[in-house]
């Protein structure tokens, strides 16, 4: 890679080591026991919870805590948006992202990582500007560019670096460049290490322990009064053991997590096709079973035979 020479000398990947310290760990459904709930980490759980219309005050009360916004306004105001990315280009027919939702003239998207990647934060910065250009000329051939606030829930960390969050936006230090394109990078360990540590949470800290919490009333105990997260838990745990929501949980990831290492976690249903076979080959020369692979990447079982 290039260097420049500017203000700022370290950059994530090159000069701080991944660490899954604290990570939250997925569970199978079936292993849950009587006053437990799935984590927000798990790509259903999350699906369930927060792209779903009639559950958005959970993804308003997230974006209310970050961008200083009064709840209300955004309750009465957001609407869920297609998720789809440039469905009309071949090549990114398949991409797709986690969340997306609308308020006036902005999208605001919501990304669950699990995978300790430096390909899963470039894969989130293109899914930002492609949101940013997906309405860029109108009928009249003028552009309209939408602002777009992204947060990636990262259950990874980096050490060294002990915030829970941070703001990337495109700039330097003295100056923002613009205020279209703004990325929030939210680290949970770096969250669960304060806690344990028993440093003061603040509202969102504690309400993304809420999210993350399998013990409910442990989970009742970051609600801090607040009605909304207190409903998110009691709606969690129901969704936990509806059995609609199991069969579709039964194909997660976390019994794959065991059998091969992170890089091929929950981040890889958002992939190009492309990438999918790529995947679905590591996985053939891994063993997986096939029924995995086929749940996992949408790649049929005969396009696997002609793969082995």
């Amino acid at each position: 890679m290039v260097g420049i020479k500017d203000d700022y000398s370290k950059t994530l990947y090159n000069d701080f080591k991944v660490s899954t310290k604290n990570k939250v760990k997925l569970i199978k459904r079936e292993e849950l026991k009587e006053g437990e709930k799935l984590s927000i980490v798990s790509n259903t759980m999350f699906k369930a919870m927060f792209f779903n219309e009639k559950r958005l005050k959970y993804s308003a009360k997230l974006f209310s805590y970050l961008l200083d916004v009064d709840y209300d306004i955004l309750i009465k105001n957001m609407r869920l948006s297609k998720n789809e990315l440039d469905k009309d280009r071949e090549i990114n027919r398949e991409l797709r992202c986690d969340f997306v939702a609308e308020i006036d003239n902005t999208y605001l998207n919501l990304e669950m990582n699990n995978n300790a990647s430096e390909d899963t934060m470039r894969r989130n910065r293109d899914y930002t500007f492609k949101l940013y250009s997906s309405n860029d000329i109108l009928n009249n051939k003028r552009y309209n560019y939408k602002q777009v606030i992204s947060i990636n829930l990262n259950n990874f960390k980096f050490e060294g670096l002990d915030e829970s969050f941070y703001i990337e936006t495109i700039g330097n230090k003295y100056y923002r460049a613009t205020n279209d394109i703004i990325i929030f990078q939210i680290f949970i360990p770096n969250i669960i290490n304060k806690c344990y540590n028993k440093g003061k949470l603040d509202k969102l800290e504690s309400f993304i322990m809420a999210l993350i919490e399998k013990d409910v009333d442990i989970a009742k105990k970051y609600a801090l009064g607040d009605e909304i997260v207190k409903d998110y838990i009691k709606e969690a745990t129901t969704t936990s053991f509806d059995n609609g929501f199991g069969e579709s949980y039964d194909h997660e990831y976390a019994d794959r997590e065991q059998s091969y290492n992170d890089g091929y976690d929950e981040g890889i249903e958002t992939g190009s096709r492309k990438s999918k076979i790529e995947i679905a080959k590591s996985l053939l020369k891994n063993n997986i079973d096939i029924n995995i692979i086929i749940d996992s990447t949408g790649i049929t079982k005969e396009e696997l035979n002609k793969l082995q």
